[in-house]
Order: C-alpha cells, then sequence, then structure tokens
C-alpha cells in the first residue's frame, strides 16, 4: 500500500456538480492512524488507511472520504 500523500491542514478540493469546486481543510490524515482512536469516535467518524477527514468551507463540516476523491490545492 502506498504511503498517505494528503496530510494534516492540507488545502483540498473536490469538484461539484454546477461545475465548480468546493474547498475544505484536511483536520486528520492517516499517517498516524492508532487503534487507540477507533475506540473513541464513532463509526463514521474513522479515518482509516487511503482516507482523510475535510472539513468544508465556510460550513466547518466535516467528511471522511477516501483520499483519492478529493484533489491536493
Amino acid at each position: 500500500m502506498a504511503a498517505c500523500c494528503i496530510f494534516d491542514e492540507d488545502e483540498v478540493c473536490i469538484p461539484t456538480s454546477s461545475g465548480g469546486f468546493k474547498y475544505g481543510l484536511v483536520v486528520e490524515s492517516s499517517e498516524y492512524i492508532s487503534s487507540d482512536d477507533e475506540e473513541s469516535e464513532p463509526p463514521e467518524d474513522i479515518v482509516k488507511r487511503g482516507q482523510v477527514k475535510v472539513a468544508w468551507h465556510p460550513s466547518g463540516d466535516e467528511t471522511v472520504m477516501d483520499e483519492d476523491k478529493v484533489q491536493f490545492i
């Protein structure tokens, strides 16, 4: 498996259905995964290998998604 290429505090974006982009900030990456972290968070908020947690601008909503779904800015 390849090492993660997106890290905490990286700026990322995803294309929207309207042809624009949605921008966000990586708040957690899979770089330092620990089994202790998995016990303290709800299942939908757990970042696994190959995933990142992104806080979207301007709402601040957080989403866990695959690294290959976001574009590094």
